[in-house]
């Protein structure tokens, strides 16, 4: 949907960083032709660059960046938003979604950059409060607005477990029509 969305102008970077959803990630944007506008990255996305241990979920779309170094899973290699940008030289996005399992805090956190020099809309779905927490401190201190997508993309100050949200850059306006 995204690569629709985007264009042939576009550009759309997927991260995975489970191999086996990697893999099957690849070989859909091959088959539905989006080679040139998708690019998958191995990568998790989180506060900072390094390596990390990753937990496979129940399912395959439940994985998450392992909350300890103590715990047991895959090693994966984790980027930063600011890193992949600034540091690697990618594009500076216009839009970002997030979708990590509890760790949108952490994903926020690695693009203090991004978030103040390129605003983008952002559209994220909470995992746990915690997440919410770290969610609400990041959007509130870079300016941004938060509208819930379930309520009719309300203007919220708070984050519920499960809801998903899109943050607007203050800045730019934002115009609602009820």
């Amino acid at each position: 949907m995204m690569a629709q969305l985007t264009g042939s102008n576009g550009k759309v970077f997927a991260f995975e960083p489970d191999p086996d959803n990697f893999s099957l990630l690849s070989k859909h944007i091959h088959l539905n032709g989006f080679n040139h506008i998708i690019e998958a990255v191995p990568f998790a996305v989180s506060s900072s660059s390094g390596k990390a241990m990753f937990q496979k979920g129940s399912s395959s779309s439940t994985g998450k960046l392992s909350s300890s170094s103590e715990e047991e899973g895959l090693e994966v290699e984790m980027v930063s938003l600011d890193d992949f940008v600034y540091r690697m030289g990618y594009p500076q996005p216009d839009f970002v979604k997030i979708d990590v399992e509890g760790f949108e805090g952490e994903v926020l956190n690695g693009a203090s950059r991004v978030l103040a020099q390129t605003q983008p809309i952002i559209l994220g779905e909470i995992h746990n409060l915690q997440a919410a927490g770290k969610v609400l401190r990041k959007l509130n201190e870079t300016d941004y607005l938060i509208l819930n997508v379930e309520r009719d993309f309300e203007l919220v100050n708070n984050l519920e477990f499960g809801s998903h949200w899109l943050a607007y850059p203050k800045q730019k306006g934002i115009f609602l029509q009820r």
